[in-house]
Parts: C-alpha cells; structure tokens; sequence
C-alpha cells in the first residue's frame, strides 16, 4: 500500500511538473509572438545602422525598374480599325417638309464645322496648361528645400527626419509605378517659378538623405535609377551638380558597398557549409 502511494505521488508530481512546464512554454510563445509581432509592424528604423525597406511589393519596384518593357510587350500588334458603317445624324433644317443643312460638315471629318475651333482652341488652351504644371512632386521637394542636405553637409549632420521629408516619402510611396514614373519624368518640365535644374538637384539632395539615412532602400535604389537614366543630360549640365553627385556616389557606395559585402560573406559562408556537408 505504501509503494501505491509512492507511486501515485510520484505521478501527482510528473503531473504537476509537466503542466507547469507547459504553461512556461505557452507564456513564452505568447510574448515571443507579441515582440516578433510589433518588430515586423514597426515602420520606424530602429537603427541608423540598419537598411530600412519600404514595405512595397516587390513587383511595384521590379514594375517602377522595367516599365518600357511593359510598355513595348503590352503594344497592340495591329492600330484598332474604325467601324466601316458608324451610325452618323445628318443635321436638319426645322419645317413641314424634312430639308438637311448645308454646309454642317466639313471634308474629311465627321464633326460640324462649328464645333472645330473650339475644340483646337480648348486643346491648345489645356496643352498650355499641361506643359506649365508644377508636379506633387516638385513642389513637396520645394518645400523640403530647408531640411535638405548639400554636397558639403557632413554626414553625420543629416540624421533628422522632418515633417516635409516625410511628406515627400509618403507621397511616392502611394504612386502606382506609371504615376512614381510621370512624377519623376515631369521634374524637367518645370512652371517658370523653379529652375529645371533647381527641380532636379532638389530631387537629387532628397536622395543622398534617404541614402544616407539608410530608410525605403529599395524603393530610393529604384527611384535612383529612374532619374539617371532620364534626367541624365540636364544633371550633367547644373552648375553644382558634380560635387553633389561625388557626396551621392560616396553615399551609394558606402550603403550599397557593406551590403554586398555582408551577402558576400553569407554567401561565402552557405557555399562553404554546403561543401563540407556534401
């Protein structure tokens, strides 16, 4: 009787231990899954030394990078035809018998001869209009101008996020990739106010903060990229360009360069495992 007793003491016991131990467990999961949960929702940088993504997908920056092979692979192979019999209304004079009116149409169109001019002079008007806009863009970068840096600007000096910066991050992160590319391609168009170069230099400050600052970095990389390849003769030609340019390639190589050295090494190091495991 006593060894029964031992025994169901014993297993109390185990019992007791187990459920304890599995109660630490589930606590444990608990608040591991709460961190790993408000670091992933987190957007602020928790690091100056840490890159920052965008959290955009990754066919909207892959979509910003190739949209004139989009463009050229998603072209009609034939122009659309025009209807050969299209339902037209002859215009006609108003009286017992039905007589139609001379002289509404003119050769080789189907519109009335009165509406022509003033559809050619709204168009010339709205064309007007167009080539002088000032874009979302250009002007939230114009009011960034204060907290932008320069090419002498130390960059230690540039670890401030301001409320303009981040109107600006905020508004190309809610273009589509053809919109992000007509706000980007329209920085050279400029409304008479700001200088085509001055438009383009501010774009090019805004970067070497967001290289600097290590935040969006593949969404910065893309945008970049954009701008190089079509702004590239009106960069060159600006008068203070060359030396921000230097500070934006010493920029690019310092964040770009201990990246690829840190996948180098992993790489490397997968590689070298994979070997000695095989």
């Amino acid at each position: 009787g006593k060894d029964g007793k031992d025994g169901t003491g014993q297993t109390n016991e185990l019992d007791a231990a187990n459920h304890a131990r599995q109660h630490q467990n589930s606590v444990n999961a608990e608040d591991k899954g709460e961190e790993d949960e408000t670091l992933t929702a987190s957007d602020e940088q928790l690091h100056r030394s840490l890159f920052t993504l965008s959290h955009l997908p990754p066919a909207h920056i892959n979509s910003l990078l190739n949209l004139d092979v989009i463009a050229e692979r998603n072209k009609p192979i034939e122009p659309p035809k025009k209807p050969e019999a299209a339902p037209f209304f002859l215009p006609s004079v108003a009286g017992v018998e039905r007589t139609f009116k001379a002289g509404a149409f003119t050769a080789g169109t189907d519109e009335p001869a009165g509406d022509q001019p003033r559809k050619r002079a709204r168009s010339k008007l709205v064309q007007s209009k167009g080539q002088g806009a000032q874009s979302e863009l250009a002007r939230l970068l114009v009011d960034a101008e204060p907290d932008l840096p320069t090419g002498e600007t130390p960059a230690d000096e540039n670890w401030r996020e301001t409320d303009n910066l981040l109107a600006v991050t905020k508004h190309l992160k809610s273009l589509s990739p053809s919109a992000l590319d007509l706000e980007l391609r329209t920085l050279s168009a400029g409304d008479g106010a700001v200088d085509v170069c001055c438009t383009l230099e501010l774009a090019i400050r805004y970067l070497l903060h967001q290289l600097r600052c290590r935040c969006d970095f593949e969404l910065m990389q893309a945008v970049l990229h954009v701008l190089l390849k079509v702004h590239a003769e009106e960069i060159v030609s600006g008068e203070v360009m060359p030396t921000l340019l230097r500070t934006l390639r010493e920029a690019q190589s310092c964040g770009w360069g201990e990246l690829q050295a840190l996948l180098q090494h992993n790489l490397c190091l997968l590689g070298y495992l994979s070997h000695l495991a095989a």
